[in-house]
């Protein structure tokens, strides 16, 4: 529901269960809980090297023969959800999941080692970026973490990587792209009374609940005025050594390139 309204259609939440996951690993004769954590890391990797990697990768940590690789392989490729993942699926339906957006994968074991359950993520299909989403049931966290001994379910949501997508499919609505600073203050001189001005002149803005920053780097004026052009700051306020002298400031619309010097305390009322 949150991908949806974000705009995102094509995508797939990748949907499987610890338990499938040990079943197939039972069938290729692996028991050992701690060579079951090593392949099941390798066999996380699969939608990214392929079978020739897995193969080569558990050749290379010596923990399965060649005849238990080949038995892995035919037990993913075999593997069906049990009952308690089949009752899982039919709940997200019902609760408004489309059928065809949820995909049974086998070999996505998400590497937490303390899921003790059913374990998804989701995948952007045109985003190429990994999952935006992932989590699943883990019975014994909360008590692990000094919490009572309650079983619990969960997910995230990938900001920085949805923030990105949305960026690069296009879908950020245009209200959301407007600058959050709203005026940048750009020291026309790099003297200490002018940055002490400077200074001041931000905190009023910011009293006065305009979001303004101000340009401390000794950069030349052009390229102050690059940077604010360049991150849609809508206003700009240059302070130097006469602003200082006559408690003015310079204000300058980057939209319609027109600038007056006015006095300071005239500045919140002008922009």
């Amino acid at each position: 529901e949150v991908l949806t309204k974000l705009g995102l259609m094509d995508f797939e939440i990748r949907i499987n269960s610890r338990s499938v996951l040990f079943k197939i690993l039972e069938t290729s004769g692996v028991l050992e809980t701690t060579v079951k954590l090593s392949v099941l890391q390798t066999l996380d990797k699969l939608d990214k090297i392929g079978w020739d990697g897995v193969t080569l990768e558990l050749g290379s940590k010596a923990i399965l023969d060649d005849t238990q690789i080949v038995d892995l392989k035919v037990a993913v490729e075999e593997a069906s959800p049990d009952e308690n993942l089949r009752q899982v699926i039919s709940a997200a339906v019902k609760l408004g999941v489309p059928s065809e957006k949820l995909v049974f994968s086998p070999f996505m074991v998400r590497g937490l080692d303390y899921y003790t359950g059913v374990i998804f993520e989701t995948i952007v299909t045109k985003a190429g970026i990994g999952s935006v989403t992932g989590g699943g049931r883990y019975d014994g966290l909360v008590k692990l973490l000094g919490g009572p001994d309650v079983p619990a379910t969960g997910t995230t949501l990938g900001l920085d990587r949805l923030c990105d997508v949305l960026t690069d499919l296009n879908l950020i609505p245009a209200e959301l792209k407007e600058p959050v600073t709203k005026v940048l203050v750009c020291l026309a001189e790099e003297t200490e009374p002018v940055q002490n001005y400077g200074l001041d002149v931000v905190r009023q803005l910011r009293e006065n609940n305009i979001a303004a920053e101000v340009y401390l780097i000794g950069r030349s004026l052009d390229k102050q005025l690059k940077y604010a052009s360049d991150r849609n700051i809508p206003w700009v306020v240059i302070v130097g050594s006469e602003e200082v002298a006559t408690k003015t400031v310079t204000l300058k619309n980057l939209r319609d390139r027109s600038q007056r010097k006015i006095n300071l305390d005239e500045l919140q009322g002008a922009i």
